[in-house]
Order: structure tokens, then sequence, then C-alpha cells
């Protein structure tokens, strides 16, 4: 047996540690299990070996896990949350041409 260190995103690391949970398994046992799963079956990391149809609780669960990775960042503006001000902002930026950006520097 060889030993070998991978390097995983940590979204791919949280939903395998979460799923490893759910089904009271050692992470390292399930992380594992999916390496070998995707050589055997040579599909790459992650995806699925079959395209199945979800069931709505599968979609669920799928949903709950993708909102559990995302956060809420608001930085040192009093008026981060501000849609309209966002809006603005957005079409200011996607406005603008940037055309100072390809300028020759003196």
């Amino acid at each position: 047996m060889e030993t070998v260190t991978l390097e995983i995103n940590n979204p791919i690391i949280l939903s395998a540690l979460a799923n490893a949970a759910r089904r009271g398994v050692p992470a390292q046992s399930y992380l594992l299990s999916l390496v070998e799963t995707s050589i055997l079956s040579q599909q790459p990391f992650g995806t699925p070996a079959t395209k199945q149809a979800l069931t709505a609780e599968e979609i669920s669960a799928a949903e709950e896990r993708l909102f559990a990775l995302s956060g809420v960042v608001c930085g040192n503006d009093p008026d981060c949350g501000d849609n309209e001000k966002i809006d603005a902002d957005l079409a200011r930026a996607y406005g603008d041409d940037h055309a100072a950006l390809y300028q020759p520097q003196s």
C-alpha cells in the first residue's frame, strides 16, 4: 500500500465531512471510498458515475449543504446591505469601459 497526500478544496472537504457524519462513518474512510470509486469508474472526482433523477428529499438535502457553505460578508461600509446602493455600484462598474486601465503609463 502507498501513502498519498491529496489537496482538496475546502467546499469539497466540508461536503465530504458532512456526508460522512450523516452516514456515521469516519471522514477518512468516506473520502477514500470516493477516490477509489472515482478511479475505478474512471469518472472525474466528485462527478456522479450515473445520472439519476434526484428525489425531492435529495434535492432538499443538497440545497441544505449548499446553503451551509454560503455566508454573509459585510465590510466596513455601513451601507453594505443597501440593495439600491449595491445596484448603483454595480451599474457604475459595468457601465464604465475602464479605458483608463488600458492607457500607456508614463
